[in-house]
């Protein structure tokens, strides 16, 4: 290797390293302005200090391009050359008042609470050996799991490249869009099928994968998430008028408030479902009743093979015409929703080593579903109604216990492929992290 080209690798990875600084003293910066307790002094610090690596970092990589710029005419680049260039730095100055202006919008820690910690990747998933002394452990069965949660594995097969991309990604795509069906040769659920199934469909699909624009305050960064289940627990506290103040609500399954609004609230912004064709047509049903701006999307999940078949089922009721142009605002999961709710469960479990029931199929329940969306979407997420408790109905609006304590789940809602309970124990986990608040 010359001089010349070791000082242009040299003088690129500087750059490389400045620009990791600068993006670690953005996020200093960042987590500054939401802290709302910074004094001015520490403010003005870290934006010299920003500001100064910046510049070093403007420095390094126009030297570096001046490099480049002197080869450019060959065929051979080097990977680090490139490296974009880090963005202009602000005015000190400016920086500094835009803060001040920031911080002075957020009067107090309990009326606005801060961003909640998202780490920037899931730490790789190992799977060990199960242990086959547990109670309710069956080969069979655990292994099936196991086949699936190992996809998710660092060390799995290249065909599953995109287990790993969702499991460490900071974001996927929320819902099933054109742009996915043509970006992706197959739907990855529970039974996966090619994407070109939905190409007869592609009219009634949206362009994008976006929330903005589908209801009326849409958004895709939040600032709150408010996620409202269905457990009895609702009924111990009046968080109605706390619910209704968060700026997306998402409630799973049936949305029942009248006569619980104290409770529940009123507002509905996603309704999250599974896509049997009862539960697409009570979602329209009550979208007609309500005023434009009060309307909310609808969202099937896509785990299942069933709730697939339903909702090709209204598509092509759409396509034809058989329901009104209305009831277009039922959209469809994104099958990276369900994997990355699934990887979640894969941790939580020992890689599918344990589960409730002798079953080889673990599903992500509707109400994680709306968690981990909410996680994504928003800066603040908030859950009601996701707890559970022996001494309150297994749903707020179920028949009452009269005083009775029991921990059984009723017959009509118990299904051996989701673990609320193993749910819930995610939950306080991620309370106890500082990604989400419990309340209920």
């Amino acid at each position: 290797m010359s001089v010349t080209s070791h000082s242009v690798q040299m003088d690129t990875l500087n750059a490389v390293e400045l620009q990791r600084m600068v993006a670690n003293l953005e996020a200093r910066l960042e987590r500054a302005k939401n802290a709302l307790a910074v004094k001015e002094g520490n403010t003005t610090a870290a934006v010299s200090e920003l500001s100064a690596a910046r510049g070093r970092g403007r420095s390094t990589a126009r030297g570096a391009h001046h490099h480049r710029g002197a080869s450019r005419g060959g065929r051979g680049k080097s990977p680090l050359a490139a490296a974009p260039a880090p963005p202009p730095a602000p005015v000190e100055g400016d920086a500094v008042a835009a803060l001040a202006q920031t911080t002075a919008a957020f009067p107090g820690r309990d009326e606005h609470p801060p961003r909640h910690r998202r780490p920037a990747r899931e730490p790789p998933l190992r799977l060990g050996p199960c242990n086959a002394s547990v109670a309710g452990y069956v080969a069979a069965k655990a292994n099936a799991r196991r086949s699936v949660c190992g996809r998710f594995a660092s060390d799995s097969p290249p065909v599953y490249q995109k287990h790993r991309e969702v499991r460490e990604a900071a974001a996927v795509p929320i819902l099933w869009s054109r742009e996915l069906v043509a970006a992706q040769e197959q739907f990855s659920n529970e039974k996966p099928f090619p994407t070109r199934k939905f190409v007869p469909f592609a009219a009634q699909l949206p362009n994008s994968s976006a929330f903005a624009g589908r209801w009326r305050g849409a958004c895709d960064d939040c600032a709150s998430c408010a996620v409202v289940g269905a457990s009895g627990t609702l009924l111990r506290e009046k968080h109605g008028a706390q619910i209704d103040a968060a700026q997306v609500v998402l409630r799973p399954n049936w949305v029942r408030t009248k006569g619980y609004e104290d409770h529940v609230g009123t507002r509905t912004s996603i309704n999250l479902f599974f896509g049997v064709e009862q539960m697409i047509d009570q979602f329209n049903a009550a979208q007609r009743r309500k005023p434009a701006a009060e309307r909310a999307i609808g969202l099937v999940t896509s785990g299942s093979d069933r709730s697939l078949a339903s909702y090709f089922r209204y598509m092509y009721r759409v396509r034809n015409n058989k329901t009104s142009p209305r009831d277009q605002a039922v959209f469809l999961m994104s099958d990276r929703v369900y994997l990355r709710a699934l990887s979640h469960l894969c941790d939580a479990t020992g890689g599918g080593c344990t589960w409730q029931r002798k079953s080889s199929t673990m599903r992500p329940s509707t109400g994680f579903l709306a968690v981990v969306i909410a996680m994504q979407t928003c800066r603040s997420v908030s859950l009601f109604g996701l707890t559970s408790d022996p001494c309150y109905p297994f749903h707020y609006y179920g028949p009452s216990l009269n005083g009775k304590c029991t921990d059984a789940i009723p017959a009509e809602n118990d299904e051996h492929v989701h673990w609320f309970a193993k749910e819930h124990e995610i939950y306080a986990q991620w309370a106890r992290e500082g990604r989400l608040r419990q309340y209920s």
